[in-house]
């Protein structure tokens, strides 16, 4: 029986679909995301279930969506009572890291990490295994230099600096460093699951001198919102632009959005924090070859949500449910198991953690609600998804390739979107009496999946019959 792979995931923070070379864009700089794409499967139609960072996060390890594991806001975090990933490969041998930024649950709980060495706090300290993100920065002489931190990231220019340390200093250089020791330490006894966490490109944006100026803003494309597009939105999305919604920790960002100059000037430095990270990707796959390990390594690169870059007037991320937050880059890459293909069907997120299992020769456990992507990486499509799913706080979403429907929990708005006329996804035709079948036939749809996610729990609670005379509520 052949060893089991070592699987390497890593994840960015808050990365476009449309940011990546081998995924269209001809202006940004990812040679060596490029090339494993080259060399992997590449998704065009991968979905987070999720567009907000704890939730979806806590979805890439547990296999559910949030309203099933329970994290449903950047807020509290996974119970420890939950069944993860990594405790399942820890339990069946394998040595298991956690690098970088976490941001789904309790650092010391057992969340069957052997290696934890994390940046939940804007790569201010860490904690765990090796050196904190400070002891670092003193190992190579930078502790003078203050980093940049995410309390930095909000105000004026949201971070969109150069960064005052050199990139080995920066916090995603940390991050870096930190992988390649943990691939270099090992227990080469067993198989291992690192998962290498980027803290950007999320704010600040603030990436390190040469990429602070690899791109003109002047070269950027520029998103074409209307600004009046969110009046025939759900006012949750007026209020989130305008900082009167809770939970806007952004500020009223609208002398960026409708100022050319300063929208393209906050993108440059976006890109350049996303070339940058493609740099230290590179470094770490580069020491997975040194150390004569990439043959029998999966690698899985992906992020746990989009920004919406300008697009709809509007700033990062927020609850609401668009293309450019809930669609991500994917990448897998083994040759030693599958040939390079591009696969354009339907997948989501919670579908990762039930692969990853298989990969490691694991039955999914109960109460996983993805589906096993096996068959795609070979080349079978006969099961792919016709539709997928996602959920935000009080909303459910369902999307075909041809319309979107968002469900409103409780309200009599929502949304609709023809993708194939709108793929902006700018008019929101909800109330259109002429969509008012194809809005029946997905609220339909979204019914029939939300049911069958449920059923997937395979939790069954036994009825309880009080006796006779245990009187509970009093006669009516």
């Amino acid at each position: 029986m052949p060893a089991p792979p070592n699987i390497l995931f890593i994840t960015t923070d808050m990365q476009r679909y449309d940011t990546l070379g081998c995924n269209g864009n001809t202006h940004i700089a990812t040679p060596h995301l490029d090339a494993l794409a080259a060399s992997g499967v590449r998704f065009t139609n991968a979905f987070v279930n999720n567009p907000v960072c704890m939730p979806s996060r806590a979805s890439l390890f547990t296999g559910k969506v949030p309203s099933a594991h329970g994290v449903r806001w950047n807020a509290g975090g996974l119970a420890a009572h939950e069944t993860t990933i990594t405790r399942r490969l820890r339990d069946a041998g394998y040595q298991t890291a956690a690098i970088g930024k976490m941001h789904w649950g309790d650092t010391t709980a057992d969340f069957g990490l052997d290696f934890v060495n994390v940046l939940d706090d804007g790569g201010v300290s860490a904690g765990g295994a090796g050196p904190t993100y400070r002891e670092y920065l003193q190992s190579i002489g930078s502790a003078d230099v203050p980093p940049v931190t995410s309390h930095s990231a909000y105000g004026p220019t949201y971070g969109a600096v150069a960064s005052p340390l050199p990139a080995k200093a920066h916090v995603d250089g940390f991050v870096a460093d930190t992988a390649m020791r943990f691939l270099r330490d090992r227990d080469r006894d067993k198989p291992f699951f690192c998962w290498t966490s980027f803290h950007g490109p999320h704010l600040p944006l603030d990436p390190a001198t040469p990429w602070d100026t690899l791109y003109d803003p002047a070269d950027i494309p520029m998103p074409d919102p209307s600004a009046d597009e969110l009046d025939t939105k759900p006012p949750e999305q007026r209020a989130f632009q305008r900082n009167t919604s809770r939970g806007n920790g952004f500020g009223d960002y609208r002398h960026i959005t409708r100022d050319p100059t300063r929208l393209r000037r906050l993108l440059a430095h976006y890109w350049g924090k996303i070339s940058m990270i493609d740099e230290f990707i590179g470094q770490i796959l580069g020491q997975l070859a040194e150390l004569g390990d990439a043959g029998n390594t999966v690698v899985i690169v992906t992020t746990d949500h989009g920004d919406f870059a300008g697009h709809h007037d509007l700033l990062f991320k927020n609850a609401f449910c668009y293309d450019d937050l809930l669609r991500v880059p994917l990448i897998v890459s083994a040759p030693a198991l599958w040939g390079p293909r591009v696969v354009d069907d339907f997948v989501e997120e919670i579908d990762l953690p039930v692969t990853m299992l298989r990969l490691a020769g694991l039955e999914p456990h109960d109460g996983m609600q993805g589906d096993d992507l096996l068959p795609l990486l070979s080349g079978d499509s006969s099961r792919a998804r016709t539709a997928v799913y996602a959920e935000a706080v009080d909303q459910r979403m369902i999307r075909t390739r041809e319309w979107k429907l968002v469900h409103y929990r409780a309200k009599a708005y929502g949304e609709l979107y023809h993708l194939v006329s709108d793929p902006g996804e700018t008019i929101n035709r909800y109330d259109d009496p002429d969509c008012a079948a194809i809005r029946d036939e997905l609220r339909a749809m979204l019914v029939d999946r939300v049911v069958g996610l449920e059923e997937r729990l395979h939790r069954e609670v036994p009825f309880v019959e009080f006796p006779a005379d245990d009187v509970r509520l009093p006669a009516l």
